[in-house]
């Protein structure tokens, strides 16, 4: 188990770099590290394991383009993973700004 979520980990920091510029990316990698990190502990179930890969995986296949019909509307998504988007969402906007001046 622990070797695939190191795999998924590598291709995870690997699409990044593939498809993200710079600033996104290293907002992206910042996120992942953290996220793996957070996740890499004892008290993590096998449920628990299991939810994170495959939630993990479908980002993959978003952001390497295989995903994107599978991409649900932001409604459908629950009210922390909407708080989550918007704070994305204004990282971003931060970055762009701060690369126009």
């Amino acid at each position: 188990m622990m070797q695939q979520m190191v795999r998924l980990y590598r291709s995870i920091l690997r699409a990044h770099k593939e498809t993200m510029p710079p600033p996104l990316r290293r907002l992206g990698d910042d996120y992942v590290r953290k996220e793996f990190k957070d996740h890499w502990n004892p008290k993590t179930t096998p449920e628990q394991w299991r939810e994170f890969e495959t939630q993990w995986r479908k980002y993959l296949d978003t952001i390497s383009g295989s995903g994107r019909e599978d991409m649900r509307d932001l409604r459908e998504l629950s009210q922390e993973q909407q708080a989550q988007m918007i704070k994305l969402h204004k990282e971003i906007n931060n970055l762009e700004d701060d690369k126009d001046v």
